[in-house]
């Protein structure tokens, strides 16, 4: 069993400034402009997209509208993630302290009243700690319980 360091450990959690996060919000942001970029082709019953030489047109009712919708949701999703990433979400640190028997876990969340969130836990109120393990390789989640707060994620809860 591993016991607490004597000087204080701090541990930082990444938060949503991941690559994988900008792989998405840059691919779903790609992948709706040209869902859109078809749609308004259509709906003008011209072809923009002028890689083949085919005359074919898209019907703008009922394809192009479709294809419209799905191109503004994507754009909605990709709005969602970019903003994820500039307020960088689910950043914070974990601070153990045995010398004075406290553990601090700090977290950024949206924007607002409670965009910070900050908790002191002196261990001898941790009750537990469990980890959930999942299908894939080296990916689970840490968790502490306490008395007053209940299960507190120690990992990030996407790794």
């Amino acid at each position: 069993m591993r016991r607490f360091q004597k000087n204080p450990g701090l541990y930082t959690i990444p938060g949503a400034r991941k690559p994988i996060n900008f792989f998405w919000a840059s691919f779903t942001l790609l992948g709706s402009l040209g869902v859109l970029f078809i749609a308004a082709s259509s709906y003008f019953g011209r072809n923009f997209f002028s890689l083949n030489s085919s005359d074919f047109v898209v019907p703008f009712l009922p394809q192009g509208a479709t294809l419209t919708f799905y191109g503004i949701a994507g754009l909605f999703e990709s709005f969602h993630w970019w903003i994820l990433i500039l307020w960088n979400v689910g950043r914070g640190n974990n601070l153990y302290n045995n010398k004075i028997g406290m553990v601090r876990l700090f977290r950024y969340g949206f924007p607002g009243e409670n965009r910070e969130f900050l908790s002191h836990v002196r261990v001898k109120n941790i009750l537990a700690l469990q980890f959930y393990a999942r299908p894939k390789p080296r990916t689970g989640v840490l968790y502490v319980y306490t008395r007053k707060q209940g299960a507190v994620p120690l990992t990030p809860l996407d790794d």
